[in-house]
Order: structure tokens, then C-alpha cells, then sequence
């Protein structure tokens, strides 16, 4: 009798547990993955609109177009993915595609300051955050569509992508003159290390571990589905605090 009721009683939970989902999935309350949904202003112009700065490298272009209302047409045109698949593309592969360019980057952040540029709302990007040269006329039309000055785009960094992506980090420090210690994207654990940043603190800002010494941060953090952009200030912090 004790084993027929324990069989009994794992049929009705499993019933029960089916039965379940099947509602949720009936009115539409189902879902199999994490909501897109951007942080919102909270003042000034913009409260309640979408805030470009929470733009995430997970989303695609397809997910930031309909957010943002700007035409995935425009944002495959300006970095450069000619994919017939361009809506599913990821900003976060990115900064793979685009690295070492002459002590800048093209990355999620770029795709943020495109967004916001192009919708005409308030963003502050990382010092070292570019566009590619291809970005520059889709603005400019836009800019000219919503009658921004023309001459507010002088304030970004467009760069020649075909004549920089790929250049040796090492060849631009030396056109650049920036400090010696500072992390590109093809700085290695093991650099880090040899400059004198515990391991424990890398491994505290990058969900527990790190890569091998030889691996370069930024194609770890890219396997390891990590926004090189959003921990690259954070590293550069230990550095700089170094004796």
C-alpha cells in the first residue's frame, strides 16, 4: 500500500507540474528565456524612454532595432555585417572582429553610442570607444533628418576600419604614446600577472576564475560570454594601483 501511494503521489505532482506549464503556455504567461528589456530614463527629456547605455551585447540587432526603433538596415551598415542573418548578429563579437585598432575600440559601447546618436538621447561612452568610418554618414543623415547640428559629430571617433582592424596593439602604443601598462585587448593573463595584479582579484571580477596565462583577456572573456568593454575599467583600476 505505502509503495501505491508513493507511485499515486509522484503521478498527480508530475500531472499537476504539466498541467501547469500547459496554462501558462496557453495564455502566453511561458517563457524559455530572459526578457530583453533595457533600464529607462527615470528624468529629463528622455524619462521613460529606453536608455542606451544598458544596450547589452547579448541583444541583436534585430532586438536593439525594434527597441530603439533604428532600422537594422542602419546598424548592419555601420559596423559592417553584411550577413544576410544581421538582425541575429551580437554586438558583444564585436570587439573580436575590430580588435586592435590603434589604442581604441569598436564593441557593445559603440553600438550604444550609435543607438543613441541616432535617436538623439543622452549617452557618456568610455574614453576609448569608436565608430567605424561607415557609421559616420548614416548619422550625419539622420542628423540632418532631425535637424541636429551637423557639426556635433565632430565630438566622436570614427575610425578607417579597413586600414586599422587588425594592427598590432604594440605598433599603435608606439604611435600613441599612452602608459606603458595598460590593458588591450590582447593584454594576457600573463601580462597581468607579471605586472603584479593578483589573481584573486581578476579572478573576483570575472565570475570566480580566470583564463591561462597565454589566453588573451579579451578572447576569454568572448568564450566565456563576458563584455570585455564592461570589465576592461575595472582591470585597468588594478593595474593603476599598482606600486
Amino acid at each position: 500500500m505505502k509503495e501505491i501511494g508513493e507511485r499515486s503521489l509522484a503521478i498527480v505532482i508530475t500531472a499537476v507540474f504539466v498541467a501547469g506549464i500547459g496554462l501558462t503556455m496557453t495564455f502566453n504567461l511561458w517563457t524559455t528565456e530572459a526578457s530583453k528589456t533595457p533600464a529607462i530614463y527615470t528624468e529629463g527629456e528622455f524619462a521613460g524612454e529606453y536608455n542606451p547605455a544598458d544596450i547589452r551585447g547579448s541583444y541583436s540587432l534585430g532586438e536593439i532595432g525594434r527597441l530603439f526603433d533604428v532600422p537594422v538596415e542602419d546598424l548592419s551598415a555601420a559596423f559592417h555585417i553584411d550577413d544576410e542573418n544581421a538582425a541575429e548578429f551580437q554586438p558583444k563579437y564585436l570587439e573580436k572582429i575590430f580588435e586592435g585598432i590603434q589604442g581604441y575600440e569598436i564593441g557593445t559601447d559603440s553600438v550604444r553610442l550609435f543607438v543613441a546618436a541616432h535617436t538623439g538621447r543622452p549617452f557618456t561612452p568610455e574614453e576609448t570607444t569608436a565608430l567605424p568610418r561607415t557609421a559616420r554618414p548614416i548619422l550625419k543623415e539622420r542628423f540632418e533628418e532631425t535637424g541636429r547640428p551637423v557639426e556635433n559629430l565632430e565630438s566622436y571617433t570614427f575610425l578607417e576600419t579597413t586600414e586599422t582592424a587588425g594592427k598590432d596593439p604594440e605598433e599603435a602604443a608606439s604611435e600613441t604614446s599612452e602608459k606603458a601598462y595598460e590593458v588591450r585587448g590582447k593584454t594576457t593573463f600573463g601580462e597581468l600577472l607579471t605586472w603584479g595584479v593578483a589573481e584573486e582579484d581578476l579572478a573576483a571580477l570575472l565570475g570566480g576564475k580566470t583564463g591561462p596565462r597565454s589566453s588573451s583577456v579579451r578572447d576569454w572573456c568572448i568564450e566565456e560570454g563576458i563584455e570585455f568593454s564592461m570589465v576592461k575599467n575595472e582591470i585597468q583600476r588594478l593595474v593603476d594601483q599598482l606600486d
